[in-house]
């Protein structure tokens, strides 16, 4: 016999044979059966038991490939559900002290959101006459095709007509169309840069919920699972199983949390499974869903839909064909082609059919800006490398009393990126200075970061992140009958890295939607979208989907070594920016230097995680060389940036009326506080 059939008999043995017989029958005695605990003992000390798990190997996991999709990989999924339902009700057993209680979300608290924000008594043709169609409209249509048969839902709309709160109201009203008042809604947005802007809209909405009604989750989220009111906050263990389980009626996550969940072999991510069996699931974004996972998602979530009673509901202004329309999925927003047609807040400006230099392509940003000196402008590049480039030459071209500029990427910390993004939220009027802004930024964003400026210079790149750069443009119809140009380059050095960044496949296809197009109005990008999707729709047909085969052959390991978005080698950095950051570092370095047992750092830490990563840096290490290069050693596994002057890294805290009372603020150098220098040089 094999190892594993030699340790059968001690596992046997140490079994409760009255408890378990007892709790057995309970459970088949409603199917008119009974059991006998050494019939079952004696069978599978039998020969006819390796026989018979031979036979199951050959018929269920050697020949699964040959059958329908749905049904290979239905063993896998039976498994492990049947696993994290064990796995969680022990833990449940072990960890909680008290009941959890259940949420209290409904579509009332979305119409007195609504009402509050006066959006029902919008004047004709406003964007909020449009919101208000489409959110009307959205909510009588699903009643009209809502089937609970029909698994697969899409919401298309613009860009600014409010698909956050429109989502949010179909989800709520059909949990009423299942009966399940209490029924979970799980939203899922790609990054977790804007997890906190569209957690703060559904709290608005809920009115200061507690997190049985609401909760956060992604790797940073705030670790305090609080009921009835802020006081009343579940401890450690109990707190951190209820997030991580997902055990509220409304979760806030991300697509990597979502599919490694769907995608695993691990215990922990494993507990949420019975939690998202009958659950309503927003994807936000969903064009940012790779190509390559396009196949195998299609049979997961059919399956999931079909077999554990999951609803999905694809939301984007760029809807991705991952399913067929009206075969697969149902669209929920009626003649969403009128709310694209009816605006024409911007226009596409191809520039991309010439390749023009880093150099020449600034020099335009600042030249547009001299003859528009009153426009806001966001240029958005596709590597940190360019837009540090680009914001050091609009630094030294532009003077800080003409306007203030700002620099995004992931090469600053959270913490200044919070306040920038605050800061460019602003309208004019209630600038300080009232100064236009010009923002350099990488893709982060185009991922839903809700400002609006005059014009936008994109550097080439696929369709759908075109269309969303272009959404920060007269985002808000703030100025009827002008229309914002939306300049779109072929940047001499980016033709390489863009490549390596969204795929050949992505750009062939954009290259092809665009065509000879000089100019594209807003209320044709519908036309071009669905060709592009049309083009990338059979694009992914001839690629080979790696998951699902793996899946019927139960290769569990080989299934858990999925990634949505893979490692990458990087050095973290802590960036003690201010004093509040001093005391964070000063505060994790005691804790790491305690003699606590490392689990109990670990939920100590737990605490204070998301503060301390808001001034934390990962930058990666260049293929060539072992670590970045920086004047120092580790410290408990960063490398620190004190403000020494010899340390690249050069920030300034300089002083700021406005902000006089709120210390630890920094004001900024050309209101970022950045020269290039302050961004990471290697």
């Amino acid at each position: 016999r094999s190892d594993e059939e030699q340790k059968l008999a001690p596992q046997l043995d140490n079994f409760r044979v009255e408890e378990i017989t007892e709790i057995l029958n309970e459970r088949v005695r409603p199917l008119g059966l009974t059991f006998e605990w050494t019939t079952f003992t004696a069978f599978v000390r039998s020969e006819d038991f390796l026989k018979a798990r031979s036979r199951f190997a050959i018929r269920y996991v050697d020949r699964a490939p040959d059958r329908p999709t749905g049904q290979s990989i239905r063993n896998f999924y039976v498994h492990q559900l049947i696993y994290a339902a064990l796995l969680h009700a022990d833990k449940s057993d072990v960890i909680l002290k008290s009941e959890v209680k259940t949420g209290r979300a409904s579509l009332a608290d979305v119409t007195r959101y609504r009402t509050k924000k006066e959006w029902n008594q919008a004047a004709p043709d406003t964007i909020n006459a449009r919101k208000n169609a489409a959110y009307f409209g959205g909510l009588e249509r699903l009643k009209e095709v809502f089937d609970p048969a029909q698994h697969l839902y899409s919401v298309t709309m613009p860009t600014g007509l409010g698909k956050t709160v429109t989502s949010f109201a179909l989800a709520l009203r059909m949990k009423e169309l299942l009966g399940r008042p209490h029924g979970r809604i799980v939203i899922t947005i790609p990054f977790t840069s804007i997890i906190d802007q569209n957690y703060g809209v559904y709290a608005d909405i809920l009115g200061e919920p507690d997190s049985a009604t609401l909760l956060k989750h992604h790797h940073l989220a705030e670790p305090d699972y609080k009921e009835n009111d802020e006081d009343n906050v579940r401890d450690a263990d109990e707190s951190q199983f209820l997030i991580e389980t997902w055990q509220s009626e409304v979760v806030v996550t991300t697509f990597v949390q979502l599919l490694e969940v769907l995608y695993t072999n691990d215990k922990k991510r494993l507990m949420k499974l019975p939690n998202l069996a009958n659950s309503i699931v927003i994807l936000d974004e969903v064009q940012n869903i790779d190509l390559k996972y396009w196949n195998s998602i299609r049979h997961v979530f059919r399956f999931w839909g079909e077999q554990f009673n999951c609803y999905f509901i694809l939301m984007s202004a760029t809807q991705p064909l991952i399913f067929e329309p009206k075969k697969e999925i149902r669209e929920l927003i009626p003649e969403y082609e009128t709310h694209f047609a009816a605006f024409n807040r911007t226009c596409l400006v191809n520039r991309a059919r010439e390749v023009v230099s880093l150099a020449e392509f600034t020099e335009d940003v600042a030249q547009h800006f001299a003859d528009h000196p009153t426009e806001d402008i966001l240029v958005i590049l596709n590597t940190v490398k360019t837009t540090q480039a680009c914001f050091q030459s609009l630094v030294d071209q532009i003077p800080a009393e003409a306007a203030n500029l700002y620099y995004l990427s992931t090469r600053i910390t959270p913490y200044e990126r919070k306040q920038i993004i605050c800061r460019l939220k602003q309208k004019r009027h209630e600038r300080p200075n009232k100064l236009p802004n010009i923002i350099v930024s990488t893709q982060l964003i185009e991922a839903g970061v809700d400002i609006s400026v005059h014009t936008v210079f994109r550097a080439m790149a696929p369709l759908d992140s075109i269309i969303q750069a272009a959404g920060r443009a007269n985002r808000y119809w703030e100025r009827p009958g002008e229309v914002s140009p939306v300049f779109i380059y072929q940047i001499e050095e980016l033709k390489t890295a863009q490549k390596y960044i969204y795929g050949g496949t992505l750009l062939n296809a954009t290259a092809r939607v665009l065509g000879d197009f000089d100019r594209i109005e807003e209320s044709e990008y519908l036309q071009l979208v669905e060709r592009y999707f049309t083009d990338l729709q059979e694009s992914s047909k001839r690629l080979t989907d790696p998951w699902t085969p793996k899946m019927a052959k139960l290769q569990f390991e080989d299934v858990g070594a999925f990634q949505l978005i893979p490692d990458r080698r990087t050095a973290s950095l802590f960036l003690q920016l201010n004093d509040a950051a001093r005391a964070v570092w000063r505060k994790y370095v005691a804790l790491m230097e305690s003699d606590l047992k490392p689990y109990e750092r670990r939920r100590q830490f737990a605490t204070f995680r998301s503060e301390f990563y808001d001034f934390v840096v990962n930058a990666p290490i260049p293929h060539d060389q072992e670590d970045i290069n920086w004047d120092g050693v580790q410290e408990h596994f960063f490398y620190v940036w004190t403000g020494e002057p010899q340390q690249d890294y050069r920030y300034r805290e300089l002083p700021n009326p406005e902000d006089a009372d709120k210390p630890g603020i920094p004001e900024f150098r050309h209101n970022t506080g950045y020269t290039p220098q302050s961004v990471y040089m290697y």
